[in-house]
């Protein structure tokens, strides 16, 4: 699940099962590390985030030559529907 914000779009990865069991801040170094995507866990902008936040905040703010290869890297990584 996308949501735009402010040039930013939230993911919402709890349907993507080789993640979903990930915090958002394991999650978002786990494609960092892996996959060459930066992705900023929603939960440190909360004093007290919930436990169970499975949401990332992806910036757009890049040619869409770099958004095509980021997208490229996750699917394959992540296989369809993220079930890698």
């Amino acid at each position: 699940k996308i949501g735009a914000w402010a040039g930013c779009h939230l993911a919402d990865y709890s349907g993507v099962a080789a993640l979903a069991h990930l915090s958002d801040t394991d999650c978002a170094v786990a494609l960092t590390k892996h996959y060459g995507v930066a992705a900023i866990p929603v939960s440190v902008f909360y004093e007290a985030p919930p436990a169970s936040s499975r949401v990332l905040r992806f910036c757009f703010a890049k040619s869409d030559e770099t958004l095509i290869e980021a997208a490229d890297r996750l699917a394959s990584g992540l296989g369809p529907a993220g079930t890698a």
